[in-house]
């Protein structure tokens, strides 16, 4: 993490949105984020929050969104599937894009060399909540694939624990709980009960259950 002061949040130029609260969480919760903007598929901003200046947070939705369709189409051409997420590093700031659907992306401006496995979860998980809060289906190219099925069990000293989970394809049992967390409940989307699991297939995910939807998600 950059120890360098973070400028505060600038004064919006635009009323806030169902979005807002879940890009400003993003803001707040990783230091080298700078800016975040919430693009269409013309680049035009839906919802922002950012320390930079407004346009120059704008401008890089919009410029990135260009670059998305660039990138799609390469991705595409060397038969790599869907480009769902991708960032640039420069000497003084990365740009990362995080796709939310077919059309819309978002799009966050990093400290250079800052971006890291936490900041990329961070924007995983606004995603996901941004599909949740916009009704949004989650895309077959998504490597999150659709919302889970979790089964559950009593846990010591908590409500409960996941213990198997199916993501549309196949189970999982959950042979490992290593971790467990609560989400801030400001958050719009509501508050968030995490887990962080071993399965069977030795993958190590973190996986959701947003109380107010009952619905869980995982990344």
């Amino acid at each position: 993490m950059n120890t360098a002061s973070r400028p505060p949040e600038l004064a919006r130029d635009q009323a806030d949105s169902a979005f807002t609260a879940i890009l400003r969480h993003l803001w707040r919760s990783e230091p080298d984020v700078l800016a975040i903007a919430f693009v269409d598929k013309d680049g035009e901003c839906i919802d922002y929050c950012s320390a930079l200046d407004v346009f120059d947070a704008k401008l890089a939705g919009a410029q990135m969104r260009i670059v998305t369709d660039q990138v799609q189409r390469a991705t595409r051409w060397a038969k790599g599937g869907n480009a769902y997420s991708f960032f640039v590093s420069g000497s003084e700031r990365d740009l990362v894009v995080r796709r939310v659907d077919d059309e819309n992306a978002l799009v966050v401006v990093v400290r250079g060399g800052m971006t890291d496995a936490t900041v990329l979860d961070a924007i995983s998980t606004a995603v996901g909540r941004i599909r949740l809060e916009a009704v949004l289906p989650i895309p077959g190219w998504d490597p999150r694939g659709p919302l889970l099925r979790v089964r559950t069990r009593p846990a010591v000293g908590w409500d409960f624990a996941p213990c198997d989970m199916h993501d549309g394809e196949r189970s999982h049992e959950i042979v490992a709980v290593l971790g467990r967390w609560e989400e801030d409940p400001g958050v719009a989307g509501g508050a968030l009960t995490c887990f962080r699991v071993r399965t069977t297939f030795d993958d190590e995910l973190t996986i959701a259950y947003d109380r107010d939807r009952d619905a869980w998600m995982w990344w």
